[in-house]
């Protein structure tokens, strides 16, 4: 293998790798962006960092 075809494979696989991890976390079972009253809890938590 030269030099040229290893470096164009982990480039390729680099961005399989962040390419399907993107999408992986972009699925529902992750949430979504927390709104009303479960907003307002969140902030009022002393863990709560703006």
């Amino acid at each position: 293998m030269d030099r040229r075809t290893f470096i164009l494979g982990g480039l390729a696989a680099m961005g399989a790798l962040i390419g399907g991890g993107t999408l992986f976390v972009n699925t529902p079972q992750f949430g979504h962006v927390p709104t009303g009253e479960r907003l307002r809890r969140m902030m009022k938590s002393p863990h709560y960092i703006v």
